[in-house]
């Protein structure tokens, strides 16, 4: 009969399910337009810049060599085809990090979709996912989104993939769409009506051919695997024929790491365990519940968590609430916390192990970044240990719905205040000048490094400009200019530190014949670093050069050969400003010609930095 209680609550369970997916519909499509609306108010940050500059002329193999700890051959190949598509311009990366928030949000609905069978959980854990602010600071840096993302989607397709696989206990029960109330439904049953005809076998390939290309975006994905595995174990869906190639894979991966990484661990006692209490009510209670909505940010480092005393005390009022409650509907369910804290622990082993040193402080645990994997395994564990452990209790949906909708607010209040964070970085308005000047100069400056708000003098080689924008520098110019604070060309000078001799030779100074070398004396001696020489010359014949090299006593010839310099001497006497790599007391000039009566005259010239003149340092 139409009116049965059967066919009632089958009504009200399809009811509940229709729901449901036009929830996460709506949730993901809400997510993915704060996400773009979060991008389009940054830009490129450190690694973004240094890992092209890095990786632009290695080979694909030179991809797996680590950078910072790191193997993410995959992410850097990202990074360097985006750099050569689109150079310095943060479109493309918005629109990549985009599409794979897409897709990971997509694997996600799906596989939730066909684990968690009451729909309310089930919208609460992927809002929880969705609108992670681990997962948004990380997504907000263009290098760690990839990262993070990486092992998203390594995740999500793993436990799509567990989805076919069979339940490995038949006999028992789940709570069917009604919230636990009514008929319930076998496991059996519930796999079958999924259309579980998928080997258990294939399905593994099919997962670890996943988590291989989460290998190739981030080492952190070897986590995957036993991530996915005890949420499988608390879904009893832990068949042998599928675990096994999958589990292979990443000890064979991990094997492999342990080959091509060198992580250095520090000596130094570190202050970051001791810190673990600051890290916990400042960046990791408050980001659970949405937060931390207050950040700090100290240029140029990336912003951190700091919330107010007060926040910080709503924020664990609510946690330590929704864990009572949790565990008051099923103490069994604490089981599911020793993998939340050991993966917890792990990542804080490894930031004290290869991240920390003197002086070290509690700002690099508030990085929420770090967490934004655990915090995805954390919320589906959690689902999973609530149907591994049904309550008999009366269920209220009414407060999952409303548990997501606080989780989406507070972590749009979180994004906003993020973006509000970063109001003074002045990166994304010195790249679009950058891009503007080389085009204009094309190419025609010495190189100099990057503003140190922007990138540290702790990356170099790769925090010049000529690295930055992969174009060469000149060697020597005719026009003295340079990039000012904001990334305008503005004239510049030679700021005299010293003056090399002007010579004797009347009407010439320093004469030098063609094939001759000669060791020219600076009046001030350089410490070691790159200096702008002025160099006033006329040669008696065209054609002529003159290569300069600065020796000196702690550098063998063959080093300081390296670093030499070759600049055309014009025949009508002119200003060249020569860029001089080296230090000492004395610049060694050798003269290059077609006859031996050719020569060069060269006088006296300053020889320094060459900085924008006072009047054009900020215009």
């Amino acid at each position: 009969m139409s009116n049965s209680p059967s066919v009632s609550i089958t009504k009200r369970g399809t009811g509940a399910q229709q729901s449901s997916l036009l929830w996460i519909g709506l949730l993901g499509l809400l997510a993915l337009v704060v996400r773009a609306v979060q991008l389009s108010q940054r830009t490129f940050y450190w690694d973004d810049l240094v890992i092209p500059a890095r990786f632009r002329h290695e080979s694909v193999v030179g991809y797996f060599s680590a950078y910072d700890g790191h193997v993410m051959p995959l992410s850097i190949a990202v990074q360097v085809l985006a750099d050569k598509i689109a150079p310095l311009q943060f479109w493309l990366p918005i629109t990549i990090i985009v599409l794979l928030s897409a897709v990971a949000f997509a694997l996600y609905a799906v596989a939730l979709q066909r684990l968690v069978t009451r729909p309310w959980v089930r919208v609460l854990t992927f809002t929880a996912i969705a609108f992670s602010p681990f997962l948004m600071v990380a997504s907000g840096w263009w290098s760690a989104s990839l990262n993070a993302l990486g092992w998203q989607l390594g995740f999500a397709a793993v436990l799509l993939c567990i989805s076919y696989v069979p339940v490995s206990a038949p006999q028992e029960t789940l709570p069917t769409e009604k919230e636990g109330h009514g008929p319930k439904l076998s496991r059996t049953t519930l796999s079958a009506a999924s259309g579980d005809s998928l080997q258990p076998f294939l399905l593994g390939v099919f997962a670890s051919v996943a988590v291989c290309v989460a290998f190739l975006f981030t080492e952190k994905s070897l986590s995957i695997v036993p991530a996915a595995f005890v949420v499988a174990w608390f879904l009893r869906r832990t068949n042998i024929q599928f675990w096994t190639l999958p589990w292979v894979v990443t000890a064979v991966w991990g094997f492999v790491m342990s080959r091509i990484t060198d992580l250095t661990s520090t000596d130094s006692t570190s202050t970051i365990f001791d810190s673990i209490p600051t890290t916990l009510s400042q960046a990791i209670v408050p980001a659970i519940v949405g937060g931390p909505w207050q950040w700090g940010r100290w240029a140029p480092s990336q912003a951190f968590t700091a919330p107010a005393d007060w926040l910080q005390v709503i924020a664990c009022i609510g946690v330590v609430a929704a864990l009572v409650w949790y565990l008051w509907r099923g103490l069994k369910r604490a089981l599911v916390f020793i993998p939340i804290v050991v993966f917890f622990v792990a990542i804080i082993w490894v930031l004290v192990d290869t991240r920390t040193g003197q002086g070290t402080t509690d700002l690099l645990t508030r990085n929420l970044h770090y967490y934004a994997d655990w915090w995805a395994f954390t919320a589906v564990a959690l689902a999973a240990a609530s149907l591994r452990f049904p309550s008999s209790r009366r269920h209220f949906p009414q407060l999952l719905t409303i548990s997501s909708l606080v989780l989406v607010i507070s972590s749009i209040i979180s994004t906003v205040t993020w973006v509000g964070a970063w109001k003074d970085d002045t990166t994304a308005e010195y790249l679009a000048n950058l891009r503007e000047s080389m085009t204009a100069t094309n190419g025609q400056l010495l190189d100099q490094p990057m503003p140190i708000e922007i990138l540290s003098p702790l990356v170099n080689p790769y925090n010049t400009v000529s690295a930055v924008t992969g174009k060469s520098a000149a060697h020597w110019i005719t026009e003295p200019r340079v990039l000012n604070p904001s990334g305008k060309v503005v004239p510049a000078d030679v700021w005299e530190h010293g003056t090399t001799s002007g010579g004797n030779v009347k009407d010439c100074g320093n004469r030098l014949y063609a094939g001759s070398q000669t060791i020219l004396k600076i009046s001030n001696p350089l410490p070691f670093g790159e200096w702008t020489w002025k160099m006033n010359a006329v040669a008696s014949a065209p054609n002529m050069t003159v290569t300069l090299t600065t020796p000196n006593g702690l550098e063998t010839e063959q080093q300081s050969r390296e670093r030499a310099v070759t600049v055309p001497v014009p025949t009508e006497l002119g200003t060249q400003y020569v860029r001089v790599n080296g230090g000492g007391g004395f610049l060694q000039v050798e003269v290059q010609g077609n006859g031996v009566n050719d020569h060069v005259c060269i006088a006296a010239g300053a020889i320094g930095p060459l900085l924008p003149v006072p009047d054009q340092a900020q215009h």
